[in-house]
């Protein structure tokens, strides 16, 4: 800016936690409302016995019956699955993985897998106890088993039908959840209290055998109102409860995250629950359950703004001062950086200066000496200091106070410091400003009171505050006769600050100006003109990072453009910015198991050379799933010198086509849109002579049809070993 004005601001997430805050909430863009959850419930079907979902998003139903049918979310129609050789007289629970789909049977006491692709059965295990419920993720399905004495545990029961007890601390079984990264929860009872049990995932289809263990009696649920009987993921380290209610206008669904203990309420649903699950929604509007109660419903959860538990209006509010180190500054204005969504919603301002640095600690309630000297050994002397500190900090500092007593002082505090407004004769307040110039105001502290006001769906967003000072004006421009007059002075002073408020702002805009040639510093909204400056074709719809990274990039890619090098370059920066999904293991490995398994019956191979040859090969697809390159890989003639057979190089030359030809083979695995975006890069990037064919491999391997050995095919290492080795497997007679 111009040099006249210094000025202070509070703009980021760290700024904000530190100001003093009633029923708002601090984000990475801005304060506004604090929003608490609601759940709205659709109907959908009958109730079955269990539910779980397929990667489709489409539901996979145990019904009463026995028998198994997927729900189709977005037509709405519910369509019967036939198993091939399927019996099921006591349905107890289902679970869909990316292949298979498997099922309890209580009478039996089994667990039957069953493939989606053949629906045949591909295997049944040894009977479990008393089996009741089942989750699973990959190769690893886990079942929840009673025991004869009432007791649980948590069994792994493996495709090769091995079963291994992975843990075996619990009491008599209630429910079980696992999310995609085998994070999995027990819900247990031990005495008549139900406990919680979370198994942190420990690898790829590993669950930990030691879980945290928490006594659900002492999290806070409503006195003689809640019974947890069922539970679903939602992150790692949280989850759904759902349950039975005896009390009036109690939910029956809270969250639960263990990483605090903190429980949150979902009002708007309070119906009993026999199971949940939680899904992926991939939407914006909120979260998706899923709840078997008298019917299966669909649970959407959705925040609304909080009401001001004191005024039960949309309202909050946030106290903080500016200090400028000088008691005798004169601050000159405060401008805002605020979005409102809608007409109705506003903000408003309260201020006043001083030089007194604020009440003292021993003015907030319930307050004792040990806790006050424990506050002032880490130099919090005054209610300001204390405001600025978070709950947990507070119950860190004070000896015995609990989260929920620090909470109730910072609130306090927060009535403290309101106080100063109504006692302080100097106050001032604004109304849905965007530009204040101050008036009586001198002293170190400019402080300050933001109340924002909203309603059910919307709020204003405040993302930055600035103060300037000292207080001057373009009048000091003008000859002294015009500010002989108090009276005509103070008129024409604010009458000139509508001009410098303007052209204030444009000189700001002017030493901010090389922002928006910096590809790290110009915002967001200003990429798109960036690119147009530098004629960069490509990066329109990638990840932000990505596109900033290409902007800095741009003259160092512009030397190679047009040669294998910068197409190779262009598609690494691509994908260093997107989030590719794993490549999986599981099919190659299942069929691989089933050959297995067909040599060993026919007497080809010993037990002891298939497992051997399992071991390798998942030894193998492990490692290449770790270093296979991802995305996409280039082959031009240039990559055919290597091949000494004339007629294998004659083969590959006729799939390139001529020399100026050359093939992009994006991995079988690659989403639809980023094989897309592979597309737009390769035809931007290009030489200009050349013809460019993007080819999607084939996720199986198939003679003649987009199969590259070392790409998307492999040939298994052979060796010959006395006593172990077969004919036709790692030994072959020649020819004579």
């Amino acid at each position: 800016m111009s040099g006249e004005f210094a000025f202070t601001e509070v703009s980021t997430r760290e700024d904000w936690d530190r100001w003093s805050k009633r029923n708002v909430v601090v984000t990475d863009d801005g304060v506004t409302l604090a929003t608490v959850p609601t759940v709205t419930a659709t109907g959908l079907c009958d109730p079955p016995v269990d539910v779980d979902s397929f990667r489709s998003g489409d539901l996979c139903l145990l019904e009463d019956s026995g028998d198994v049918a997927v729900y189709d979310v977005d037509e709405d129609r519910l369509v019967s699955l036939s198993f091939h050789e399927y019996a099921l007289t006591d349905p107890v629970s289902i679970c869909a993985t990316v292949d298979d789909v498997y099922v309890l049977d209580g009478e039996t006491g089994r667990l039957s897998a069953f493939t989606r692709r053949t629906r045949r059965r591909r295997w049944t295990s040894e009977p479990l106890e008393d089996p009741v419920a089942i989750v699973g993720s990959g190769r690893t399905v886990l079942v929840l088993d009673r025991s004869s004495d009432g007791g649980g545990a948590l069994v792994s029961v493996s495709t090769d039908r091995r079963r291994t007890v992975a843990t075996d601390p619990l009491g008599t079984p209630v429910a079980l959840a696992a999310d995609d990264d085998l994070n999995v929860y027990v819900l247990d009872d031990r005495d008549g209290r139900r406990r919680l049990h979370w198994f942190e995932a420990a690898g790829t289809d590993v669950v930990s055998g030691t879980p945290v263990t928490v006594d659900l009696s002492d999290v806070g649920f409503p006195e003689d109102g809640f019974t947890p009987t069922a539970v679903a993921t939602a992150s790692p380290g949280e989850v759904l409860l759902g349950g039975e209610t005896t009390g009036d206008d109690v939910p029956s669904l809270y969250r639960y995250r263990f990483d605090d203990g903190r429980l949150v309420e979902l009002p708007g649903f309070d119906r009993a629950c026999t199971s949940l699950l939680g899904v992926a929604s991939g939407r914006d509007d909120g979260s998706i359950w899923y709840a078997v109660t008298d019917e299966l419903c669909q649970l959407l959860e959705t925040p609304r703004n909080r009401k001001d538990p004191d005024s039960t209006r949309y309202e909050g509010e946030i106290l903080g001062r500016f200090d400028s180190g000088d008691g005798g500054t004169q601050w000159h204005r405060v401008t805002f950086d605020v979005q409102q969504p809608r007409a109705g919603t506003h903000v408003d301002l309260d201020y006043f200066a001083t030089s007194e640095t604020g009440p003292e600690i021993t003015a907030i309630d319930g307050l004792d000496r040990d806790g006050i000297e424990a506050l002032r050994s880490v130099d919090v002397e005054d209610v300001w200091s204390f405001a600025a500190l978070e709950p947990t900090h507070v119950a860190e500092v004070v000896p015995g106070a609990t989260h929920e007593r620090a909470s109730r002082w910072l609130e306090d505090a927060h009535d403290v410091l309101r106080v100063q407004f109504e006692e302080e004769a100097t106050a001032t307040r604004r109304n849905d400003p965007d530009d204040v110039l101050l008036e009586s105001a001198t002293g170190r502290y400019l402080v300050v009171a933001v109340s924002f006001v909203g309603n059910r769906r919307t709020a204003p967003l405040l993302g930055r505050l600035r103060a300037y000072c000292p207080r001057q004006s373009y009048l000091r421009h003008l000859p002294s006769i015009y500010r002989q007059n108090d009276g005509d002075a103070a008129f024409l002073e604010r009458f000139l600050s509508i001009f410098e408020t303007v052209f204030v702002d444009v000189e700001e805009e002017l030493d901010d100006l090389t922002h928006y040639f910096d590809p790290h510093e110009v915002p967001a909204e200003y990429l798109s003109w960036l690119n147009e400056w530098l004629a960069v074709g490509v990066g329109e719809t990638w990840p932000e990072s990505a596109r900033r990274e290409l902007l800095a990039r741009a003259p160092e890619l512009y030397q190679k453009r047009g040669t294998r090098e910068g197409l190779r370059e262009m598609l690494d920066l691509y994908f260093s910015h997107v989030s590719l999904p794993a490549p999986s293991a599981e099919r190659p490995l299942e069929l691989t198991e089933r050959s297995l398994s067909e040599l060993v019956s026919q007497g080809y191979l010993t037990e002891r050379e298939a497992t051997v040859e399992r071991e390798r090969l998942r030894d193998a697809l492990t490692d290449r799933d770790e270093v296979r390159q991802r995305g996409a890989a280039i082959v031009e003639y240039a990559d055919l010198e290597v091949i000494d057979h004339a007629e294998l190089e004659k083969a590959y030359a006729d799939l390139l086509g001529h020399p100026h030809r050359f093939l992009v083979l994006v991995d079988p695995d690659l989403p639809d849109e980023h094989a897309r975006e592979v597309e737009r890069i390769v035809e931007s990037e290009k030489p200009a002579h050349t013809v460019a064919s993007t080819v999607s491999l084939r996720s199986r391997m198939q003679l003649g049809e987009n199969t590259y050995l070392g790409i998307n095919s492999m040939l298994p290492k052979r060796r010959y070993e006395i006593g172990h080795s077969a004919l036709g497997q790692e030994t072959t007679l020649p020819e004579t």
